[in-house]
């Protein structure tokens, strides 16, 4: 990886336009890296696949938020590409860990519009696929053992074990909340900082870490991604119950998932209402009626949830950008593209 040459930097360079220009050398890397260390075929190309290197479609390969993130952030402040592409790489592949095992405990069949890996290959070798990567994230950090001092290695390590365990436990919670009638906003906003939000900031204080930024300076990353992280999983909540997500509309309903959406309703819907919800969200996923998803939906509406989690969310985003404020200048710039890049997406739905 030592000649990597990535998209040069500049102050007024897009997000999305240094995405577009960075992810084919990203591609190339993360195939390279998963073909040069698995030894096993049939592990080499179940990783390919749910990873969505081999694909020229860009719905299947995801948005690569993560490592775009900790690629330009870690430019920003002066880390060399070769350095910043294997945390990267380990950030992609964790990712890929996390979103297989998740799709096997929510028997979700569709992920980034084509079969789940746990379908393709059948829940067993679902299950090992996702721990092989796992494990793999963890052999793509330890590329940078030559590259950075083993106290900065080791702080990089303890982030992705911390991370690890938060989702960990925010997925037991949220588990636990499918079987329950209810939850209310402070547990959600909990299982939603632990699944998503310290996961959000991964990226963008390991590229703090490897530039050797401050500890203040890193607990500000760490806050933003935390906010923008719950801000992002309320508008997916948003978005499964108007388009497709890479999978069908209304797939958070027939999961029986307790979305933001779903608790406000709950909340604020008659007894008649909340009981045939609660029915609905505990049904088995094959058993739930398209008609079933419809009427969900439009009780979302007539109680106003919809409208309730796009205000939270923009407040998860005002709290994310007030953070921006407090950081390096030269951080300030992409951070707060990514800010805006949500309120629009809040203003299409």
């Amino acid at each position: 990886m030592a000649n990597i040459k990535l998209q040069t930097v500049n102050q007024s360079l897009q997000l999305h336009e240094y995405a577009k220009k960075t992810l084919p050398t990203f591609h190339k890397e993360i195939y390279k890296f998963i073909c040069e260390t698995t030894n096993y075929d049939f592990l080499r190309n179940a990783a390919v696949y749910s990873l969505g290197i081999g694909s020229a479609n860009a719905a299947q390969q995801g948005k690569r938020i993560r490592p775009i993130l900790g690629l330009l952030l870690g430019e920003k402040m002066g880390v060399a590409p070769s350095t910043l592409m294997p945390f990267a790489i380990a950030n992609e592949i964790f990712h890929s860990f996390l979103l297989i095992h998740d799709d096997i405990e929510n028997n979700d069949e569709i992920r980034r519009n084509r079969p789940a890996v746990w379908v393709k290959y059948g829940k067993a070798h679902g299950i090992n696929i996702g721990d092989y990567l796992y494990s793999k994230s963890f052999e793509a950090l330890l590329q940078l053992e030559n590259k950075v001092s083993a106290p900065t290695l080791i702080k990089l390590m303890k982030l992705f074990n911390t991370v690890s365990l938060y989702t960990g436990e925010g997925q037991a919670m949220d588990l636990d909340a499918e079987q329950a009638h209810t939850i209310n906003l402070k547990t959600y906003i909990d299982i939603v900082l632990k699944k998503t939000g310290y996961y959000m900031s991964l990226p963008i204080v390991g590229s703090a870490i490897l530039a050797q930024e401050s500890k203040d300076t890193q607990d500000k990353l760490a806050e933003f991604g935390k906010s923008v992280g719950i801000a992002f999983q309320i508008i997916d909540d948003i978005v499964d119950v108007f388009e497709e997500k890479g999978r069908p509309i209304g797939s958070d309903i027939r999961s029986g998932s307790k979305s933001i959406i779903v608790i406000y309703t709950l909340k604020n819907c008659t007894n008649f209402e909340r009981k045939k919800l609660v029915n609905i969200l505990q049904k088995k996923r094959e058993e739930t009626l398209d008609s079933e998803i419809n009427w969900s939906i439009k009780l979302f509406h007539k109680h106003k949830a919809i409208e309730f989690a796009k205000d939270l969310a923009r407040q998860k985003i005002k709290s994310a950008q007030k953070f921006c404020g407090q950081v390096p200048k030269t951080l300030q710039d992409p951070l707060q593209q990514v800010t805006t890049y949500m309120l629009n997406k809040l203003h299409k739905i």
